[in-house]
């Protein structure tokens, strides 16, 4: 039982550091104190701020019909009481709520009115986040202009206010962008930007995959001793945490290397690698990108009714998933190979 004198500061800090930690249900048990401290003092920035904490651990859960509710119920409170803000971040978690189960459709919608609440606010960290999740949306979509120009508004606001978690996580995702649009130098740019700003905060997470992320352009241009560097980079820190996606895209970006000087055999290793750590995962876009890298490999073979085969199982995944400019790639280069087929 916590002490009495436990101040909300406290059972902030001890809510917020189990939410960091993954300890759900200790996370949840402190925003129900926070909840019921806030009552009791009739705070109501604090009662906004426990439910919309209580709603993110329930969506970590999936457990979405509650979060929903609660993320709905902290907004009200927020509203009533003149607290633009934290009525921003509430809308901004509802948002994330649809966003987790791929409704893309209402959670843009509600990205869309969190930036308007927060921009009226002056919240930088909330227009910062809902920013981010509109160019992750636009990106998933295909729409990779717009993607870019809400990342770069994502990246001003989280620098204006301070908040190095959005902004390093805006640096990975306009490095992608970057990466799709063949930028390539503004791409490594971006993602060493990221790389710096998680070495600071010391998110392995994070920092694996920004190193995952930047090989792709290097490998684009050529530069594969520096690649090579940076995927032993990223498969180290995967390793520590034990990210089995990261791990899988590391082993699909070997392969590539390995295809692009022939040899073959190790391509095959790395990509049968993938391919189990994204079983073992459960993680079907992973899986996705290893069919496409199986698909290029046996194209390069001459094998290619079967690589037009595996590239085309690749492109239903990607869109099963939601992914459509993976998918747009992908069909990209199926569409190319079949007219060189038919010819």
């Amino acid at each position: 039982m916590q002490a009495l004198s436990e101040s909300l500061s406290e059972i902030r800090e001890r809510a917020a550091a189990h939410e960091h930690s993954g300890d759900w249900n200790a996370a949840m048990e402190a925003f129900e104190r926070l909840f019921q401290r806030g009552v009791e003092e009739r705070d109501p920035f604090t009662v906004a701020g426990a439910l919309r904490g209580s709603a993110r651990v329930r969506r970590r859960l999936e457990c979405f019909e509650e979060a929903e509710e609660i993320a709905e119920l902290s907004f009200e409170i927020a509203q009533r009481n003149g607290l633009k803000g934290a009525a921003a971040q509430a809308v901004n978690g509802l948002a994330a709520i649809y966003h987790v189960q791929q409704d893309w459709t209402r959670a843009a919608q509600l990205y869309a009115k969190a930036l308007d609440l927060a921009l009226d606010a002056g919240d930088d960290s909330t227009v910062g986040h809902a920013s981010q999740n509109l160019g992750i949306i636009a990106n998933i979509q295909g729409r990779l202009p717009e993607a870019r120009a809400r990342y770069l508004e994502s990246i001003a606001s989280s620098v204006r206010s301070g908040d190095k978690v959005s902004a390093m996580t805006a640096y990975n995702n306009l490095g992608i962008v970057c990466t799709d649009l063949q930028e390539w130098m503004e791409a490594e740019l971006y993602f060493n930007r990221g790389i710096e700003v998680a070495e600071q905060v010391g998110d392995s997470g994070l920092l694996a995959m920004l190193h995952a992320n930047r090989a792709k352009p290097l490998i684009h241009v050529g530069e594969f001793a520096k690649a090579r560097l940076v995927l032993a980079a990223a498969y180290t820190a995967a390793a520590c945490i034990g990210d089995r996606g990261t791990l899988a895209e590391v082993e699909v970006s070997r392969a590539t290397i390995a295809r692009l000087h022939g040899d073959f055999a190790a391509a095959e290793t790395h990509l049968q690698r993938a391919i189990t750590l994204a079983t073992e995962g459960d993680l079907e876009r992973e899986h996705a990108l290893a069919l496409e890298g199986i698909a290029q490999l046996r194209w390069d073979q001459g094998r290619q009714v079967e690589a037009l085969a595996q590239l085309g199982r690749a492109c239903e995944i990607f869109h099963f998933v939601g992914s459509e400019r993976d998918a747009a790639r992908a069909e990209a280069l199926l569409t190319g190979w079949k007219a060189e087929e038919a010819e």
